[in-house]
Parts: C-alpha cells; sequence; structure tokens
C-alpha cells in the first residue's frame, strides 16, 4: 500500500514537472491525508502538516459520553514534518544545489527568537521554503538530470499505518500554523479539557466543529502568524448513534 500510494505520486509529479504550463506558477501546499478504515488508520504527509491520533490514556474502554468518568488522552503522532534541518533532508537539498540557513524568528513582539530553517534555491536570493516536501512550489523542482525523488523539494508522501484499537477516540489534522505554537501533547490536553468541560451540560451536536474552530482561535490566540487550519474527527461513534462527521 506505502509504495502503491508513493509510486502514484511520483508518476503524476512527473506529468506535471513536464508540462509547460506550471514554468511559472510559484504556488505550493503542503498536505496530510488520512483514510481511515475499520481495521486501520493510513496516514500520507507532505511538508509540515501534521496529523496526531488522540487514545485514551491506558487504552480503557471508558465511554467518552459518561460523564462521571473524565476523558484522559495522550497523543500518537501520525505523521513527521519534513523540515529542512532533518540530515536526511538537508543532504537531499544540498545535492540539488539547494541552501539551508538558519535564522531566528521572534514569533511575535514579546517572545523570544526562534531559530527557523528554511530552504533557498539559491544563494542571493529571498524566496525560500520552511519545509522540503510540498506538492507545487515547482521552482525547486527543476534540476536538470535529477529525478522527481532527487529535487530540493519533492512531492512524495511518508505513509504511515496505525492497527486501530478500542482506546482510539480522535484525530486532529491541521497544519503548521497550529503546529507552531501546539505541541502533539498539548492538543492532547486541549482536546481533553474541551471535551471533558461540555460533558456535564450536554454536548451539542456540533462541538466538533466548536472544538476546531477553538483551536483555531487558540493557534492565533497564541501568536501563530502561520496558515491556520483545523480539522476534527471523531473515530468512536457513541451509543446515541450521533453521527460521525469531520469539521473544519
Amino acid at each position: 500500500m506505502k509504495e502503491e500510494h508513493t509510486m502514484g505520486v511520483g508518476s503524476m509529479a512527473h506529468k506535471v514537472l513536464s508540462s509547460k504550463l506550471v514554468s511559472a506558477d510559484s504556488s505550493g501546499s503542503t498536505a496530510v491525508i488520512c483514510l481511515v478504515t475499520p481495521s486501520l488508520v493510513a496516514c500520507a504527509n507532505l511538508g509540515d502538516s501534521r496529523a496526531v491520533l488522540l487514545a485514551r490514556k491506558g487504552g480503557s474502554d471508558d465511554d467518552i459520553d459518561d460523564p462521571s468518568a473524565p476523558l484522559s488522552l495522550h497523543a500518537l503522532p501520525l505523521s513527521f514534518d519534513h523540515k529542512p534541518e532533518l540530515e536526511s533532508e538537508k543532504q537531499r537539498v544540498e545535492a540539488a544545489g539547494g541552501l539551508v540557513k538558519g535564522m531566528n524568528v521572534a514569533p511575535d513582539k514579546d517572545s523570544a527568537p526562534v531559530l527557523i530553517w528554511r530552504v533557498y534555491p539559491r544563494e542571493g536570493t529571498a524566496d525560500s521554503l520552511a519545509m522540503t516536501r510540498a506538492l507545487g512550489d515547482f521552482a525547486y523542482k527543476r534540476k536538470l538530470g535529477l529525478g522527481v525523488e532527487e529535487q530540493m523539494i519533492i512531492p512524495l508522501p511518508d505513509v504511515h499505518l496505525h492497527p486501530r484499537g478500542p482506546a482510539d477516540e480522535f484525530l486532529v489534522l491541521a497544519c503548521d500554523g497550529v503546529w507552531d505554537v501546539f505541541s502533539n501533547d498539548e492538543i492532547a490536553v486541549y482536546v481533553e479539557n474541551h471535551v471533558n468541560a461540555t460533558r456535564d451540560g450536554g454536548r451539542k451536536s456540533t462541538y466538533l466543529a466548536e472544538l476546531a474552530d477553538d483551536i483555531v482561535k487558540e493557534s492565533m490566540r497564541r501568536g501563530s502568524r502561520d496558515n491556520i487550519t483545523a480539522l476534527v474527527v471523531r473515530l468512536r461513534a457513541p451509543d446515541d448513534g450521533e453521527r460521525r462527521t469531520l469539521f473544519m
């Protein structure tokens, strides 16, 4: 499954890069995709969008909708960011003629600077990317004599398979504007607190949408200035027949 998915993306990328229509297009995007089946969750990611599975601690079968049993969650990463500081990614970028440089950036006026690594297509250019895999960004994918998987920025995803268990409760998929200010563990605590706070008063059918919206707002409150998108998926349908839905 992993090999077939990766080969499919690579074949499509080759066709796109061969087209003259993309020569003037400088746009690009990261991606994270989860396929949920009864037995597993398959996650494919490009760049620094991320998927995290939240499971009940201890693998318990406690009912999330039971107000007498407060929910306790822990985070299981389903993807890993493709960043320039990763040695394997850095080696490919530099072998393709790109540069990897670090710069200190303060998230806001009240925060200390943070070292951010970026990919530059050549010396002396201001154009740069904060990730090493993406869709689009064709200016970083046109090194003559190199295959799709050897370019500075590549469109080949990593695929991770997670066997589903009875403790699996939520998926959180979000782009880098969320993960710039939330760690995986912090998202687990945030979702846990939100769910527990809505137990006693009765949970609305829109609580997943409200939760995703709250993650976006909290990311902005914490100072994130990047793209911010969050999606929350409930993996286990409750006994009352509430339908499982995706909210963005």
